[in-house]
């Protein structure tokens, strides 16, 4: 199992602090959160920044706040299956569609998008692992790929990995070992981190900033149990720590990099 950390839980720190404090805490690499272009000079500096620190770029996220989706495929689903490529990254990272309907245009676009993103990567050894989804308002219940079984099934039908956020899986109501029986077969990254309960309105950015995606051990998730279990199971994926870019002491390099090698723990003991 390789330990992972997501950038996007320590912005705004520069990439090359995050690759300090990711090799100083001992973990294996980053997942790349993607928010520019993959130019030639970017990935060239990524790169070096990888090859100066020892640190792997393991996986690379699609960008989190997305444009609109024009005409007719989803810009931000190619943006991160090149920089993904470019990088050898194992993964890249998509979220599915928020339709629960096939033939509305947005999942249209969606569907279109995904075939160009396997067609780009084909040959590769970047997979892409496509998210389980998050809950965040009560319609989002009825989204074509909301269940692990409808998941694992689309996974199945277009062979595609998966990631497992562990999160996610909470505020739809579903256990981790239920979770993990149903799409661990196919998940090659696991977005590891805990939910606190707040008295907060089910809002997409107050719970991922404030209850959801928070430090590992300070919630209410068995996330022990849970990495007992990959474990047992040898499970040979990705462990990301993706947390809310509120939930890192990164006011502190040295209480950064603890809280780093205490997620570190989970992956190891």
């Amino acid at each position: 199992m390789l330990l992972s950390v997501s950038t996007g839980g320590l912005a705004p720190l520069p990439l090359r602090e995050v690759f300090y404090c990711v090799a100083e805490a001992g973990l294996d690499g980053i997942e790349l959160l993607a928010g520019l272009p993959p130019t030639l000079a970017a990935v060239r500096r990524l790169r070096k920044l990888a090859a100066d620190h020892h640190v792997a770029i393991l996986s690379v996220h699609q960008r989190m706040i997305t444009r609109r989706a024009g005409g007719v495929w989803a810009p931000w689903m190619l943006e991160a299956a090149d920089l993904g490529l470019q990088l050898d990254a194992r993964a890249v990272v998509i979220h599915g569609t928020y339709s629960n309907n096939w033939q509305a245009p947005a999942a249209q676009r969606w569907l279109r998008s995904l075939e160009m993103c396997q067609r780009r990567l084909r040959g590769s050894t970047t997979r892409l692992a496509l998210e389980n989804d998050n809950l965040h308002h009560p319609r989002d219940r009825h989204n074509l790929l909301g269940t692990p079984a409808a998941l694992a099934e689309f996974a199945n039908q277009h062979d595609l990995a998966l990631t497992l956020d562990t999160c996610h899986a909470h505020a739809r109501d579903v256990a981790l070992d239920e979770a993990w029986a149903a799409i661990g077969a196919r998940t090659i990254n696991v977005h590891f981190s805990d939910t606190i309960p707040r008295p907060l309105p089910r809002m997409r950015l107050l719970s991922s900033l404030f209850s959801d995606h928070q430090l590992p051990g300070r919630g209410i998730l068995p996330l022990a149990e849970f990495t007992a279990q990959l474990k047992r199971e040898h499970y040979p994926g990705i462990l990301t720590l993706e947390v809310s870019p509120l939930a890192l002491p990164k006011l502190s390099r040295t209480r950064l990099i603890n809280a780093l090698r205490e997620f570190a723990a989970f992956g190891k003991n």
